[in-house]
């Protein structure tokens, strides 16, 4: 719920302050960089020391980083807050995942990974829903305030239920780390973290920081854009559920380039519209195929792990996350600014449709059911 406010918001908060196309662009990189920079450092972390207390601690700078944004009255404020919210990012969303894989069996993962990630889709839907809508009453600092207070619910709860039974790596942290270079080359994981690099991209990049702003320019007020945004991540959170029953094998796989494809259409086609209709259904499609790859992308990458290196493999998985929903936007809004941003949407769709591709070749190579065949 708490990101479900801020992220939608915060493109139009900046450009209320004055920011220009690029700067909002900055905005996504300081978070990308802190994500990225940070990811594989908590997955070690979590591994080395338990789950729990990283878990605490990011939903504890959730909550810092929303107050504190409510609070900003610069763009230097903002730029701040996005670092924060970038550890906030990879302490508390990373290590819940690992979680849920820590304690359900390998076969059963798919369906554990499905109802954790609709649950997850269901509260960023009703941020985006209520943000919207308050903001339009009481303006963006009250809203980004009163959500912090949510923050509280989550460390209790964090607190409360989630224990530390899961094996420890027991080797050093700096240690543990050199291993990342390792995991980060091993091809299955590779291919499935690029391909999570280019559907984060058109997530982090064109939905969330350049959509509201285009959506904006053409007459829509926050509140029929927070209403797009509830539409959008609903569809996203209802596949998720059978996405992660529909994992395995060869349909799993399939899915992947498939959501790419759907994700790269997204970004084609929705420039050319002007209806708020049309748009939102092109917006569910790139919903749609978001939810499916975030679900199906994690299970193997999880699946692919040891468990005393879990947090580790997820750590690398959401690097190249943070750089295709964080780092690439920045670009973006340089490419928005010197071409209009209906071009950056378009051309934007150019990787995706070649990552999909690239995939596709593979798998038809490889003609088989085994994850591994994937790359």
């Amino acid at each position: 719920m708490i990101l479900g406010v801020m992220r939608p918001m915060l493109s139009r908060l900046a450009y209320s302050m004055g920011a220009s196309l690029t700067l909002i662009g900055v905005l996504g990189l300081v978070l990308g960089l802190s994500r990225t920079g940070t990811s594989i450092l908590m997955g070690a972390v979590s591994d080395r020391l338990g789950r729990k207390i990283v878990l605490v601690i990011g939903i504890c700078l959730l909550g810092v980083s929303s107050i504190g944004t409510g609070l900003s009255k610069t763009t230097s404020s903002l730029i701040i807050m996005q670092i924060i919210l970038g550890l906030a990012f990879t302490a508390s969303l990373n290590t819940g995942v690992v979680c849920i894989a820590d304690i359900m069996p390998t076969e059963k993962r798919g369906l554990a990974f499905g109802i954790g990630s609709t649950v997850l889709g269901a509260g960023f839907s009703l941020g985006s829903f209520l943000g919207g809508m308050m903001t339009q009453y009481w303006g963006y600092q009250a809203v980004y305030i009163g959500t912090g207070v949510f923050a509280v619910l989550g460390i209790v709860l964090a607190y409360m239920y989630v224990d530390n039974s899961s094996e420890r790596n027991e080797m050093a942290i700096l240690p543990l780390l050199k291993h990342a270079k390792s995991i980060i080359l091993n091809k299955p994981i590779l291919i499935l973290s690029i391909g999570g690099a280019l559907s984060f991209m058109v997530f982090g990049g064109l939905v969330v920081m350049f959509f509201p702003i285009y959506a904006m320019s053409i007459g829509m007020d926050h509140s029929t854009i927070g209403i797009m945004f509830a539409v959008r991540t609903a569809a996203s959170t209802l596949v998720r559920f059978p996405g992660g029953i529909f994992s395995k094998g060869v349909i799993g796989q399939w899915l992947l380039p498939i959501s790419l494809i759907g994700t790269a259409v997204f970004a084609l086609i929705t420039p050319q519209l002007q209806s708020p209709a049309l748009m939102m259904v092109f917006l569910v499609i790139e919903g749609i195929s978001y939810g499916l790859y975030y679900t199906i992308g994690q299970l193997f990458a999880m699946n692919l792990s040891a468990d005393v290196s879990r947090g580790l493999v997820l750590g690398s998985y959401a690097t190249f996350s943070g750089i295709g929903g964080g780092i690439l936007p920045f670009f973006m809004g340089i490419i928005a600014d010197a071409v209009t941003i209906e071009r950056m949407f378009q051309l934007t769709s150019i990787p995706v449709f070649i990552g999909a591709a690239v995939m596709i070749w593979r798998l038809v190579k490889a003609n088989s059911s085994t994850t591994m065949d994937l790359v």
